[in-house]
This record gives C-alpha cells, sequence and structure tokens, in this order.
C-alpha cells in the first residue's frame, strides 16, 4: 500500500512538472523527460521496474489497462504480425486504445469510482453523471478543465445538471 502511495504522488508530482515542461518534438522525447523526472523523484525505482514484456504480453497489458477488455484474436494476430520494431508499433496501439470508445468507458467507470465513492445518486441519476463522464473522457478533456466543470457549478441548466452530482 505505501509503495502504491507514494507511486500515486511521483505521478501526481510528474503530471505538475510536465505542464510546465514545453512540448516534446518527439514522443520518444517526451517518454525521456518523464523517466527523468521519475528517476529523480524515486531513485530505487529502477531496481523495481519489470523488464521489458514481449508484443504479445505488452498488447494484453495495455489492453487491460486502457480498456478493461483483453484484445481480440484478430487484433493481436495483427499487431503480432507487423513487421515494425516494438518501439514504432507500440506507441500506435497506445494510440488506437486511447482513441477508441472502451477508453471512454474505462475512464468513465475510474472516475465515477475516484470521484464518487459512496455518495449517492440525490442530486442527479448515476447515468446522467456517467454519460458526462465518459463524454469528457472522450474528449480528452485535461484534469483541470474537468475539476473546474465539476467543482464550478451550479447545476442550474440541462448542460451542467450532471455535474451538480458531485457537489
Amino acid at each position: 500500500m505505501r509503495a502504491s502511495f507514494r507511486i500515486l504522488i511521483v505521478a501526481v508530482g510528474v503530471a505538475q512538472a510536465m505542464s510546465s515542461l514545453p512540448a516534446a518534438e518527439k514522443p520518444g522525447e517526451l517518454a525521456k523527460q518523464i523517466d527523468r523526472l521519475i528517476e529523480t523523484a524515486l531513485p530505487e525505482f529502477e531496481s523495481h521496474a519489470s523488464p521489458l514484456c514481449s508484443d504479445a504480453e505488452f498488447l494484453r497489458r495495455v489492453t487491460l489497462d486502457l480498456t478493461a477488455t483483453i484484445p481480440s484474436s484478430d487484433r493481436t494476430r495483427h499487431f503480432l504480425a507487423d513487421s515494425r520494431p516494438s518501439a514504432e508499433k507500440r506507441p500506435d496501439a497506445i494510440q488506437r486504445l486511447l482513441s477508441s470508445p472502451a477508453h471512454g468507458r474505462r475512464m468513465q467507470y475510474l472516475l465515477d469510482w475516484i470521484l464518487m465513492e459512496r455518495r449517492s445518486s440525490e442530486n442527479v441519476a448515476s447515468a446522467q453523471w456517467q454519460s458526462y463522464l465518459r463524454k469528457a473522457a472522450s474528449e480528452n478533456r485535461s484534469w483541470d478543465q474537468l475539476a473546474r466543470e465539476i467543482l464550478v457549478n451550479g447545476g442550474a441548466d440541462a448542460e451542467t445538471r450532471p455535474r451538480a452530482r458531485f457537489t
């Protein structure tokens, strides 16, 4: 539990630090910036990190993480048949998953669980709140925008009413 909490704190710190960095020119540069921030915050991280996994393991793990499903056999065969190096095809798989409706649903459930915990649905029906979260996740709204929308809301009009469930 303590390790999970430390990783969460580091993730929040990395997110805050990344918001102040200039945009990376290439995806690989962004990964290097993130790695440097993690190494600075957790010097012992490298000794606990798992070795690189196979392409089959990667596809299964990333699909479970981002969509809470396992990849279809067709998707797996297509990914494994791709002759490009892993460093090229893995980011494409991640981008495809992040753009999928399944990722929006996954984030909807995670956000509801994180934000609502044990709150009742007395202000707004759960379906409206879930729909709002799915749309926000699908549109890739930033955390600060989502927080503003949820916290600075009266729920007076139909468009903002679902956000009132949180307050």
